[in-house]
């Protein structure tokens, strides 16, 4: 259900398809792993592994969501953006910088 609300419509199908394969992959990992005889401790730290990385993915599409991130930077056309979280900015946290020109726009809240 996640994956759906912060990956919605076409364009973003793959990516959602992503995070949800990754999720049941780790899912059924973590699940075979407290039912086995002869768990070690490297199959316990590959769990903790495929979990820190859906952690962390997930954690990157949710900022892309809730920033609203152009795809390209509106001055030079650049894909290099990168979205900056300050959480004193509430209720929009999110500064959106291009890496290529120094474009910069703090997010307006939305109604």
């Amino acid at each position: 259900m996640i994956a759906n609300t912060i990956a919605p419509g076409d364009r973003n199908s793959y990516g959602r398809g992503h995070l949800k394969a990754i999720s049941k992959s780790a899912w059924d990992l973590a699940n075979w792993l407290t039912h086995p005889n002869g768990a070690t401790r490297p199959d316990a730290e590959i769990v903790l592994d495929a979990t820190q990385n859906i952690i962390d993915t997930f954690g990157t599409a949710v900022v892309r969501h809730e920033s609203g991130a152009p795809e390209r930077c509106p001055e030079c056309g650049s894909y290099s953006l990168d979205v900056g979280f300050e959480p004193e900015l509430i209720p929009r946290p999110y500064v959106l910088e291009c890496e290529n020109c120094g474009w910069q726009k703090q997010q307006e809240e939305t109604a």
